[in-house]
Parts: structure tokens; sequence; C-alpha cells
């Protein structure tokens, strides 16, 4: 099946075999040493059902294996496998897409590069799906590099997060917005700030709370604090993190700012009383 422009043979137009040893299939013009070109489907599907239990790269029982010697400054080298995603339509619109019953949808390994590299313009770079193991997984050997790095609007959406550990990295404290589900850092630099102006409210308000006794209902633990919507009825909505117009949590951080607010007047009303009674002792003498 020698054929015309370089090209060695081709079978109807689905595999196709460059003189310059790209092989393409679903399309006649393979820009790679294999192109796989798919239209509704997947470009590149692999299954397999062995596991050697070695967890070196040579031993991996794979669907789909990516592998690259290459490294340099540039971020698009070093990709073991990369997915790129133009559109979306569906569940699992993805750059990479990858699904298990019981091991890892998705896993990338790398010394130097990036394991497992997706692109999605409106969709999801990398989708993992995985019944019981990981849907994502990603592993770094260096102690200065990330075992994941997500960027864009939404970093990470889960319905539920579970962190093992957390490095010591300083005094800012991480908080997560249980209102918008966004997680970030708190900051009192008045550089991010703007319309900054005194806070007017009733602080002694937040003497009337009362704390409770309860169990979570999700996991039965029992547990102390004080109740979202019982702030809400006292007026002390500055203090609620609200959720489609619910109480959802409190800012359990700034309780102490009206406390210390609660402290001041009662520290300004002593003083007064303490002149008054100095005043008193000198008209006895």
């Amino acid at each position: 099946m020698a054929g015309s422009q370089g090209r060695l043979s081709s079978l109807d137009g689905q595999l196709t075999i460059r003189k310059s040893g790209n092989v393409g299939i679903g399309t006649a013009e393979p820009a790679a040493k294999l192109h796989v070109k798919g239209n509704l489907d997947h470009g590149v599907f692999g299954i397999t059902d062995a596991y050697s239990g070695s967890m070196s790269w040579e031993t991996w029982r794979a669907g789909v294996c990516g592998e690259t010697t290459a490294s340099g400054a540039d971020d698009r080298i070093g990709v073991g496998v990369l997915g790129i995603a133009t559109t979306g339509g569906g569940s699992m619109e993805a750059g990479v897409a990858g699904v298990s019953n019981n091991g890892t949808g998705v896993r990338g390994e790398s010394t130097g590069g990036v394991g497992v590299n997706g692109f999605s313009v409106n969709e999801k770079g990398v989708a993992g799906e995985s019944d019981s193991g990981y849907g994502i997984y990603g592993m770094v050997k260096s102690s200065s590099g990330y075992a994941g790095l997500f960027e864009g609007g939404k970093g990470i959406r889960t319905t539920s997060l579970e962190v093992k550990d957390m490095l010591a990295v300083g005094d800012t404290a991480v908080y997560w917005n249980t209102g918008n589900g966004k997680i970030g850092k708190s900051s009192s630099s008045r550089k991010y700030k703007e319309d900054i102006k005194d806070l007017i409210a009733d602080f002694p308000k937040i003497l009337e709370a009362k704390p409770k006794s309860f169990k979570y209902k999700s996991t039965g633990t029992s547990d102390i604090g004080y109740i979202a919507e019982d702030f809400d009825a006292l007026g002390l909505k500055e203090l609620v993190i609200y959720k489609d117009g619910d109480p959802e949590s409190l800012k359990y951080d700034k309780i102490a700012l009206y406390l210390l607010e609660v402290i001041k007047e009662l520290k300004t009303k002593n003083e007064q009383m303490e002149a008054r009674f100095r005043a008193l002792e000198e008209k006895v003498k």
C-alpha cells in the first residue's frame, strides 16, 4: 500500500504509516510517532486486567501509560501524559479522563516534569473516577515539588475534603468559607482592603449567646459550640456565614473582636467609677 507525499501505507484512511515513522489512526496526517484522532469517542482508550504488584514504571499494568525523558524550562516539556479538551457538553468532557473500580482513575508520577497534564477551555482538565480507590493520584519524590497543582477559576471542587497532614509554614491561617465553598488565607493588611471604616455594632449582644452541646447528624460525634441560627436571631449577623440566604456557620475567630470591645467598654466604666469613688473620698476628708 505504498502512497505518495511521504506516505508509506494507508488503510481506508483509518491507519496511516508515514515514511518518517509517524503512525496515524483516524488521521491521514500524523504529527507524532503515534497520532490518534477520535470523533465523538475516545482518542486513546486502554483497558488492562493484569497487575504485577510492583510500582516501578516498567511493570505497571495501565490502560494508557506515557513516559518522557525530555526536560526544560518550558512547562510543556517533560509531560508523561498530556490531554487537551477545547469543547464541552458532557459529564466527562476532559483532557485526561480515567475510571477505576478499586484502583486509581488517573495516576501521574514525575521526577522532574509533569506526571499528568490536563488542559480544558471550559470543562475539566483532568477527570478521575474510582469506586473505592483514588480518582486522581499524584506523587512527587522531591520535598520541593507538588503532588498536585491546580490552577484556574476553581482549582479543586469537592463535596468532601480530607487532609492527612499540613506543613507548618507560619502564622497565616487557612479558612474555608462554607457559604461559597472557597478556601483561602486570612489577611489583615490594609493593602488588600478598601472602604475601611469603624465598625458600629451592638457588641454587648454577644453576651446573650448561649453555648450548646450537641451531636453531628452525619457522624454522631459529640461537640460543643454555638448555633448559627441563634446568632442570626440575636441580630449578630456580622458573625454568621450564610448559604443561599440561610445561616450555615459562624465566624468563630471574629467573636473575640466583639468580646474585646465589651472588655474595653467595661474598662472605661470601671475607670469612671474609680474616678467618682476618689472624688467622694476627697469630699469626706
